[in-house]
C-alpha cells in the first residue's frame, strides 16, 4: 500500500468508522498497520505528530474491534505523546476516549478522574462558547459521582464534531 493510498483512506473511512462496531473496525486494521510502517523518522516534527496520531487512531480502532486492553494501552501511549507535542485539546479528547474504556472495563473511579482532568485542560484552552457548555455539563455530571457512558460518548463526538464545524450547538447536538 503507497503512502497516498494510506493517506487516502485515513481521510475518507478512517474518520466515520471511529467508534464503529467489529463489523465496521475491522476493515481499517490493515490500513493503520500500513501506515504505522511508514519511515516517520524522517518527515521531522510532523511525522511525530503524525504517528502519535496514528497511535490515537490505532486506540480507537482497537475499541471498535472491542480489544479494549490493547485500545486502552495505545490510548495512553497517544495521550502522552499528544501531551509531549503540546496539543492540549486533542491530548484532552484522547482522555475522553481512554475514560470511555475505564469505564466499559469496570474502572469508574479512574474514568471519572480522567474525565475531570481532561475539562480541566478544555477549559482551560480558547475553545467555542458551546464546546465549552458541553465540557462543563460532562465536568458537573462527572463531578457529582455519576459515571455517564452515553453523555460522555455523546461529548467526546460533539467536541471531536465542533473542531471542525463551529457552527454545531450545544442545545441541537444533545438535547
Amino acid at each position: 500500500m503507497s503512502v497516498r493510498t494510506t493517506a487516502r483512506l485515513s481521510g475518507s473511512k478512517l474518520k466515520p468508522c471511529i467508534a464503529a462496531e467489529r463489523p465496521r473496525a475491522e476493515p481499517l486494521k490493515p490500513c493503520v498497520t500500513a501506515a504505522g510502517e511508514l519511515p516517520w523518522e524522517r518527515c521531522g516534527t510532523a511525522g511525530r505528530i503524525d504517528q502519535v496520531k496514528l497511535r490515537w487512531l490505532q486506540g480507537r480502532i482497537e475499541l471498535g474491534l472491542g480489544n479494549l486492553a490493547i485500545a486502552e494501552e495505545a490510548l495512553r501511549e497517544a495521550h502522552q505523546g499528544l501531551e509531549k507535542e503540546e496539543l492540549g485539546y486533542h491530548a484532552a479528547l484522547s482522555s475522553l476516549d481512554l475514560a470511555g474504556i475505564l469505564l466499559r472495563r469496570g474502572c469508574e473511579e479512574e474514568a471519572r478522574t480522567v474525565v475531570l482532568q481532561a475539562t480541566e485542560v478544555f477549559l482551560s484552552l480558547d475553545i467555542e462558547v458551546e464546546a465549552i457548555r458541553a465540557v462543563l455539563v460532562l465536568q458537573r455530571v462527572f463531578e457529582s459521582g455519576v459515571q455517564g457512558w452515553s453523555l460522555l460518548d455523546d461529548a467526546t463526538r460533539f467536541l471531536r464534531r465542533i473542531e471542525y464545524d463551529p457552527s454545531l450547538t450545544f442545545s441541537a447536538w444533545f438535547l
